[in-house]
């Protein structure tokens, strides 16, 4: 028999319902249990004391929940939020962005009430809930050890959208530039139109710093952003035409932020400082057409654009982690809608103009301020008193924030139909490079005197592919007989390598080309049955063979990352009682000094050094191809130069 449950105490729960009725039966069972602060560990309390000092948290708990997983498989919810909230919830919704991040997004049974939403996020099985219900906004926080805080999040009236001005270098020239003709509005169409919605892939960069300024992980809050805008494109009717996809995002662990937000904005755009030196190459990679970093700093600015109209080396900005955090604040979609084309609203004196209908859009009515994700100026409070904040629209003048009140003006603001027309341009900034061509050896390590097989195993490239095999022998100073370590081709143009080996170490090498004229190597180490005879304590150095001239070996792997080793010999010379001085440098393809290997004097024998990729002063070599260069001399005469090539990859 069906009863009423009255819940005596606050938390949230969340249950499996199979109908939404009103009732539950007497097996339901809250989703969460309540949670009692003295259980906290230190951890968990440095995490509850950063909200509890939050100004903009109210009516926080404490709930405990054990199995995160569980919510992949569910198709409905009943949220008891508070005694006089409940929400009733169906899945609409569920993304997986990796095998430890997921998301469940639902909304209420009816489907035309855009207010109101669920979204659990999660990272590394810690959720993170975003819930809008009857104009409030309700988070849900992991602290960890499956300890959660529920509490209800108003939203910050401290905090501006970005700063007017920019201190200094490139940036500066956003606040002083003007666009003298903008676009105008010739009629009141909304842009070209497509069948499918045309993505543009985002790369998403953040700091330590940001990871450490907020409660929640940051991979959940990149992640609520690129559904907020989504959903604005959705609400701004624009979803059919265009969508935004996070592509990849990434932790950077190395930089230390500048309290300027114009300052970190430039280093992260900037293409001729050592500042994030892998970005571009990232950016590339994966095809970002807009890239955005992610930081703790900033004062009170919430996001910087590098311009309005960016096109593609202009393409960055960065957001406040904090302010991704904020109800209604949209910094995300905002700093977005800048690089396609928009700016603030009308009265907000913008600085730069791209189009004449390009504003955001702010209104009075009903006695309260309605503004658009591009306003910035329109202020007041809800009906609690709290900052109202921005609703969930792109300005477009077919478009309605509320019953009767439409979402902009055809002649002014219209930021819709500026990412409608500017969609098809921004989207194709970067293509993401075609997947490597590459091959691998897979088979035995080690053998025992007898007939083995390895194989070729080739990925992407152009067929039909030819194969060229190699075997040299692993020679060792120390060896007590001759070795030749020259590479010596064997088997046939097959994949399949079928050969005999015994005694001592040795490598296998294939060469792999593609109809397209294209290269790829790999090598296979493989111990051998018995080693060849080493040199013991007992043995007279005198007897060690060294070479009978100099040599410099082509550095092996090549090419290589991040590691290779260059080997070369030094001959028994007439002047036995003078060791010459030995230099062994490496060269940019330019001739520029990258970094000095070796500078000694050096004995007659064989030697091995290894380069890790690094120049004179730590930092990692840009991948390209290098020289590097053996010089000996005695005194001041020349005895030995050679000069090789290296690649270094990336």
């Amino acid at each position: 028999m069906a009863i009423m449950i009255k819940f005596t105490f606050y938390f949230l729960s969340i249950i499996l319902f199979s109908s939404f009725n009103v009732s539950l039966t007497q097996s339901s069972k809250p989703f969460f249990e309540s949670a009692q602060h003295g259980n906290l560990n230190e951890d968990q309390l440095q995490i509850l004391d950063k909200l509890e000092k939050d100004k903009t948290v109210n009516d926080l708990r404490l709930v405990r929940y054990k199995n995160d997983r569980s919510l992949t498989n569910k198709e409905s919810l009943l949220l008891n939020l508070y005694n006089d909230i409940q929400f009733k919830a169906i899945k609409t919704e569920f993304k997986t962005y990796s095998s430890t991040s997921w998301a469940w997004i639902g909304g209420p049974l009816n489907s035309n009430d855009k207010n109101n939403y669920v979204r659990l996020f999660s990272s590394d099985n810690k959720i993170s809930g975003f819930i809008r219900v009857k104009e409030k906004f309700i988070r849900i926080t992991p602290l960890g050890n499956h300890i959660y805080a529920i509490y209800k999040k108003s939203p910050s009236n401290n905090l501006s959208s970005h700063p007017k001005e920019y201190p200094s270098g490139a940036l500066f020239t956003r606040s002083k530039k003007i666009i003298s003709n903008p676009e105008k509005n010739n009629d009141n169409s909304s842009g070209p139109r497509t069948s499918t919605p045309i993505i543009f892939d985002v790369l998403v960069i953040y700091t330590s710093e940001a990871e450490s300024s907020v409660s929640d992980p940051v991979v959940s809050l990149i992640n609520q952003s690129e559904q907020d805008a989504n959903d604005i494109y959705k609400n701004s009717l624009i979803n059919q035409f265009i969508k935004l996809n996070v592509v990849h995002k990434q932790a950077d662990a190395n930089y230390i932020e500048d309290p300027s937000m114009g300052v970190n904005l430039e280093r992260f755009s900037n293409t001729t400082d050592s500042y994030f030196p892998y970005i571009h190459d990232l950016r590339d990679q994966y095809g970002a057409d807009i890239v955005i970093l992610i930081t703790a700093g900033g004062g009170a600015d919430c996001g910087l654009a590098t311009t309005i109209k960016a096109y593609s080396s202009e393409a960055f900005a960065v957001v406040k982690a904090s302010c991704m955090d904020e109800e209604k604040r949209f910094t995300f979609t905002h700093e977005i809608g800048h690089l396609f084309g928009g700016t603030h609203d009308t009265v907000d004196e913008e600085d730069i103009i791209a189009y004449d209908y390009g504003y955001g859009y702010w209104v009075y009515a009903g006695g309260r301020p309605y503004k658009t994700v591009m306003a910035v100026k329109a202020t007041g409070n809800d009906s609690e008193g709290n900052p109202r904040g921005r609703e969930r629209f792109l300005s477009n003048p077919f478009a309605s924030l509320a019953v009767g009140i439409s979402a902009g003006t055809f002649d002014k603001n219209d930021v819709a139909r500026v990412h409608e027309e500017r969609i098809s341009e921004v989207a194709a900034f970067k293509t993401a490079l075609p997947p490597a061509f590459d091959v691998t050896i897979s088979g035995p390590s080690s053998f025992n005197c007898n007939t083995q097989s390895w194989v070729a195993n080739v990925s992407n490239g152009g067929s039909p592919f030819s194969f060229q095999w190699y075997h040299r022998w692993e020679c060792d100073e120390n060896l007590r007989i001759p070795c030749d370590d020259s590479w010596n081709p064997v088997g046939n143009n097959s994949p399949i390598l079928n050969f005999y080996l015994c005694t001592g170490n040795s490598f296998l090498r294939v060469d792999v080309t593609d109809i397209n004229g294209n290269t790829v190597t790999d090598q296979h180490y493989i111990q051998g049955w018995e080693e060849y005879p080493k040199i013991n304590s007992d043995f007279d150095e005198s007897k060690i063979q060294v070479p009978n001239e100099f040599f410099l070996l082509q550095n092996y792997p090549n090419p290589f990352n991040p590691n290779t080793t260059i080997k070369f010999g030094v001959p028994r010379l007439a002047n036995k009682s003078i060791n010459g001085n030995l230099q062994l440098t490496i060269y940019s393809i330019n001739g520029a000094l990258v970094k000095t290997l070796v500078n000694q004097n050096y004995s007659p024998g064989t030697y091995s050094i290894n380069w890790d990729g690094t120049n004179q002063l730590g930092s990692r070599a840009s991948a390209g191809i290098y020289v590097y260069q053996i010089t000996y001399s005695q005194g001041n005469r020349l005895g030995y130069k050679e000069v090789k090539k290296l690649i270094l990859l990336k």
